[in-house]
């Protein structure tokens, strides 16, 4: 998986999801945080942890997790100084879209990330979530914004901020669209609906829909 495949991938996924939790008033992360993060975390979708696990960010299956486990090697650093590595267990997703819904889940669930909530600056988002504890590189915030930065990620940001027109996603075929619903990119319903309407429109989806059923049944 190249960038550009990268970002056809997740952009649609994380405006859509910010845009959803935004307009139910249930709280949003901006895109060009989350899309930063996942790009650092797998190394633009080419870590084993996206290839085999459909994650797209490292987010730890502790006790409370009760879906799938994947395991892999990470560095961590404890004392800002010095990194150590370690085997963990990460949560791993039937899909992409599951893995950024849990992302927005865990940001906008958890009291430890409320300072990164509806926030509308990329680096005060980013902030709050280092200093909640999602990171422990020292460096965490330098490098999160550097891919944003550099990849003008924030012109994702304005399904929520409405800070500039938006722009239309890149248009899809009823047939690429229902492709990539048979490939697990784009969930389950209810959310495969919201999503995929939100982005590309109610005609879309159902087009694409269609498709499916007639498909696989």
């Amino acid at each position: 998986m190249n960038k550009q495949e990268f970002l056809q991938l997740i952009v649609p996924l994380a405006q859509a999801e910010a845009k959803r939790r935004k307009d139910a008033g249930t709280g949003f992360v901006l895109p060009s945080v989350c899309i930063g993060q996942a790009a650092l975390e797998t190394g633009w979708g080419g870590s084993s942890l996206m290839t085999k696990a459909n994650a797209f960010f490292g987010i730890k299956a502790t006790a409370s997790w009760g879906g799938k486990v994947f395991s892999s090697k990470t560095q961590e650093c404890y004392d800002n100084v010095n990194y150590t590595t370690i085997t963990a267990a990460f949560r791993a997703y039937d899909t992409p879209a599951d893995s950024v819904k849990d992302y927005y889940d865990l940001i906008t669930g958890s009291t430890r990330y409320a300072a990164a909530v509806n926030v509308t600056d990329a680096r005060t988002a980013i902030t709050a979530i280092k200093e909640g504890g999602y990171a422990t590189s020292p460096t965490y915030v330098t490098n999160v914004m550097a891919v944003i930065d550099s990849n003008n990620l924030t012109q994702y940001d304005n399904v929520v901020t409405g800070n500039a027109e938006p722009q239309p996603a890149e248009s899809k075929s009823a047939e690429e669209l229902a492709q990539e619903i048979i490939n697990g990119v784009w969930g389950n319903n209810p959310e495969r609906r919201e999503n995929i309407t939100a982005q590309y429109g109610a005609a879309a989806y159902e087009a694409a829909q269609a498709i499916v059923n007639e498909r696989i049944g």
